[in-house]
């Protein structure tokens, strides 16, 4: 991918109103109109900062970060802290379910989710319906299968898994002369031919075996992938390609925000001023909220709400000084070096947990200035140096 860099103003994808979007091989940090805890949150995922699209959302605040890697896609919101709000992993084709299954998906689910949705294929080329697989507000999985008319012809519980035997990693150019590999799986091989890609089969304690077939497409930057089910004799049960969760972020205003998340914030941060709110859609159902704002202290408070599992919390972000970083923190920077100063630090912290969630911390270094960020425990996690 060349050096590039463009400016657009309107509707991304028809939901994630922008004002600024950046694709680049190697994102430069130095470079005003991205935030350098944006560019180094991303480092800490993808080091080569390799094949990244970096979207500035319409508050300026939060940032979309997209990449791809082996075995999936990387799908981030993130503020202008560096904070990673909202993470999702994206593995399949990105087509977007027919209406009349997403809808009918969502009104048997009523009070859960789709987890994951699927084109059933007779065969390689031939599509033949879709696999819905749904989470009810009781843990139950339901696998919903509708034809190629889109009409629901069955609506079962998700069999319990079978206890897996065998497990081989390998590429589709292997498979056919690897001998630890059941013969009529490598038949199975021999008799289709498939694109250059990696592949995991796993045989199960019933002697069938599901294999899946993972693939990056450079074109539209997708990970996709393939699973098929063969029963011991080498017969085709199921052949589905997987379709990429439909997942978008929106930044909305403060009067659209759930009133849960007001409450949160009113209890943990009295008289608190919003500063933005955006939420998470999942097959155009509402997935995750968040919000966050200063409470008269200038402190940093998050909500979050996640309606997948029910849980809601609030993350304060605390001015902390050197007396209040954990031991294993203070022996990093005394190993890493010699002389360091304190410049500042902060400490993120759920309200309703002992352990806190993070420290960031600034050090002076000579004439440079390092950001170090550190886990709950006090364990290192990455550093940068500040640019500027």
């Amino acid at each position: 991918m060349s050096l590039k860099r463009y400016i657009a103003i309107g509707i991304l994808g028809g939901l994630w109103s922008c004002d600024a979007v950046v694709n680049k091989d190697t994102i430069i940090p130095e470079e005003p109109q991205i935030p350098q805890a944006v560019v180094e949150s991303v480092r800490a995922i993808n080091p080569n900062m390799s094949d990244v699209s970096l979207t500035r959302m319409a508050n300026g605040e939060l940032w979309q970060a997209d990449f791809p890697s082996a075995m999936h896609r990387n799908l981030l919101l993130i503020d202008d802290s560096g904070e990673i709000l909202f993470e999702n992993r994206l593995v399949g084709k990105p087509q977007q379910l027919p209406v009349a299954v997403r809808n009918e998906a969502n009104r048997i689910a009523q009070q859960g989710f789709i987890e994951s949705a699927s084109v059933i294929q007779r065969d390689a080329q031939t599509p033949a319906g879709f696999l819905v697989e749904v989470k009810m507000k009781d843990g139950q999985i339901r696998k919903l299968r509708f034809n190629s008319n889109n009409v629901l012809e069955t609506d079962v519980p998700a069999a319990a898994p079978v206890r897996t035997t065998n497990l081989y990693l390998t590429t589709t150019e292997q498979i056919r002369e690897d001998a630890r590999i059941p013969a009529h799986i490598r038949q199975f091989f021999a008799q289709n031919q498939f694109a250059v890609a990696h592949v995991v089969v796993y045989v199960y304690e019933d002697q069938t075996a599901k294999i899946v077939l993972t693939n990056y497409q450079l074109t539209n930057k997708s990970v996709t992938s393939t699973e098929i089910l063969l029963a011991a004799d080498g017969k085709v049960l199921e052949w589905i390609a997987p379709l990429e969760k439909e997942i978008s972020y929106e930044v909305t205003p403060q009067n659209e925000t759930p009133a849960q998340l007001n409450a949160l914030m009113t209890a943990q941060a009295p008289g608190w001023t919003w500063e933005y709110s955006v939420r998470e859609r999942q097959f155009g159902k509402e997935a995750q909220w968040t919000t966050r704002g200063k409470n008269a202290n200038q402190e940093l408070f998050r909500a979050l709400a996640d309606y997948r599992t029910g849980t809601a919390f609030v993350i304060k972000t605390s001015i902390i000084s050197t007396n209040d970083i954990p031991d294993a923190t203070r022996q990093y920077l005394d190993s890493q070096w010699s002389s360091w100063q304190w410049i500042r630090g902060r400490k993120l912290q759920r309200t309703d947990k002992n352990l806190p969630e993070k420290y960031v911390v600034e050090v002076k270094i000579n004439a440079d200035s390092y950001m170090v960020l550190f886990d709950g425990n006090g364990k290192w996690l990455y550093q940068y140096k500040k640019s500027g």
